[in-house]
């Protein structure tokens, strides 16, 4: 059951030279930390690929997850350290001082997301990502081959820190996929396999396609083609 699946990593900040950062978080993931670090993500069924990007995977999730409930946010999706940022203080990155007044951290979402890679720890985020073959809420054949291939944003699209580029790098330590294993009666299983010997296995998949335009200053009108 790929709707009810989860991706797993493992991850953590460190300085250029590879020791540990300060105390202080002074650098942190932005507002969607799990889904920006990912730039794409391709899968193949059968040695099939499933699936086609256009690079805009952060986009969609980010969309996605802004839609969920107050609740989801509150509780299940800070597994993916979900916090959001302040929206009057979106690009401050003033959080070099966890202990400093809130006044000196305007940015309440960062400050919090820093505080968990603190002194170089690693820290686990866990997940959905919203690819189309994961939002099919049929099962999948147990006898299918799945394979997934990760390609990885640049760090300085999803870290935000107020010290120069180049001082801190990111490093992924380990990733997994959580998949979730459904176990159906002996009669629906044999009904299936009567049904596939004459038939296809058919999997209805909504597939969503983003674009981005750039709108130019003062415009009080803009047209585009759909």
């Amino acid at each position: 059951d790929l709707s009810e699946s989860y991706f797993m990593i493992t991850c953590k900040y460190e300085k250029a030279d590879e020791s540990a950062i300060a105390a202080a978080p002074l650098i942190g993931p932005i507002q969607n930390p799990l889904t920006s670090i990912m730039k794409t993500v391709d899968m193949w069924i059968n040695n099939v690929k499933v699936t086609f990007n256009e690079g805009n995977l952060p986009y969609i999730n980010f969309l996605h997850n802004f839609m969920q409930s107050q609740q989801a946010k509150d509780t299940y999706m800070t597994t993916s350290l979900w916090a959001e940022d302040s929206y009057d203080s979106l690009t401050s990155c003033n959080q070099s001082n966890p202990q400093a007044a809130d006044d000196a951290n305007p940015n309440k979402g960062l400050k919090k997301r820093a505080n968990y890679f603190t002194s170089s720890r690693e820290v686990i985020l866990i997940g959905k990502v919203y690819i189309p073959p994961h939002n099919v809420t049929k099962l999948y054949l147990p006898h299918l081959k799945f394979d997934w291939r990760v390609e990885l944003t640049d760090m300085s699209f999803f870290s935000m820190s107020a010290q120069p580029a180049g001082s801190y790098k990111f490093v992924l330590m380990d990733a997994a996929i959580l998949l979730r294993r459904v176990a159906v009666s002996p009669s629906l299983s044999l009904a299936h396999s009567s049904i596939l010997q004459t038939r296809n296995a058919l999997y209805p998949c909504k597939y969503m396609r983003s674009s981005s335009y750039n709108i130019p200053a003062n415009s009080y009108d803009f047209k585009f083609e759909n």
